[in-house]
């Protein structure tokens, strides 16, 4: 990822779940918000009201979310990126999604 490419740095991407239940918020390159080494440490939130309908709202239309084997979601994607093969980015769609994640409490 080019150090220029200022969207895919520092916009968030996609939320991963880990074993605590607490969630990782990623850029394009898979890594924290800002960063483009891999040095750098995940840093999980628990939030409060991230229920599996919550999150399905947050999920891209068509992009795949994917779920533990209880059927748990435990990966998804805010937007779909251009490189794989999608038209374009439907900005209000996306910046709807960040503003819903923005809006749930972190405890």
């Amino acid at each position: 990822m080019a150090l220029s490419d200022l969207f895919a740095i520092n916009f968030p991407y996609g939320m991963r779940k880990n074993e605590a239940g607490e969630w990782f918020v990623f850029n394009r390159g898979y890594l924290p918000l800002g960063t483009i080494l891999p040095s750098e440490k995940e840093i999980y939130i628990k939030y409060k009201g991230l229920t599996e309908a919550v999150l399905e709202k947050l999920a891209n239309p068509g992009s795949p979310i994917k779920r533990d084997d209880n059927g748990k979601i435990k990966e998804l994607f805010l937007y779909k990126d251009l490189r794989h093969g999608s038209a374009k980015i439907d900005w209000d769609s996306y910046f709807e999604r960040v503003k819903k994640l923005n809006a749930i409490i972190p405890y």
